[in-house]
């Protein structure tokens, strides 16, 4: 009797890595953007046709319904695969956790960067600059959503935006 032949089967060999160390997840970032005050704003949804608006006067129209006409805009332009994407928007309340309250200004980011504490905006920190300052991209971005509005026979003076940043959480309620 002869014995069974022992054969070796091909195995793949395992790589091991390094364990990666884990940076620690924000649920919040840094947004750098453009600021239009309620005036401001509510001039800009009357001056634009396409957001229907039933009276073009800004005194008679509430900024609920700027908000909403701006939404549905912005969803238009994205569903139509517009050149140029209204950006999204965010209101700054006087009680931010009471979406009710009187809207103070209009926010619209052009960037952000992962929130990891206070200090990034504190003078001296590295990603200070970055948040802090108008880079060319954020000039870019309000040149072309104001030429966008104008196109859509709009009025968008970019005198009337003011640059800003916050700390903001991606999900919240008060995005547009």
């Amino acid at each position: 009797m002869s014995e069974p032949a022992i054969t070796r089967k091909k195995t793949t060999k395992i790589k091991r890595s390094k364990p990666k160390r884990k940076r620690p997840v924000s649920r919040y970032f840094w947004y750098s953007g453009w600021e239009l005050s309620p005036s401001d704003f509510k001039q800009v949804v009357c001056s634009v046709p396409e957001m229907e608006l039933d009276d073009g006067e800004p005194d008679n129209v509430e900024m609920e319904d700027c908000i909403a006409a701006y939404a549905v805009w912005r969803h238009r332009a994205i569903r139509a695969k517009a050149p140029i994407i209204p950006p999204p928007m965010q209101t700054r309340n006087i009680d931010p956790k009471d979406l009710n309250s009187e809207v103070l200004s209009l926010f619209f980011p052009t960037r952000s960067i992962l929130y990891q504490s206070d200090d990034q905006v504190k003078d001296g920190h590295p990603d200070a600059a970055r948040i802090k300052t108008v880079a060319e991209v954020d000039a870019a971005k309000l040149v072309a959503f104001c030429s966008f509005v104008k196109e859509r026979g709009g009025d968008l003076n970019p005198a009337t935006a003011s640059f800003t940043f916050r700390k903001e959480k991606p999900g919240d309620d008060r995005w547009f």
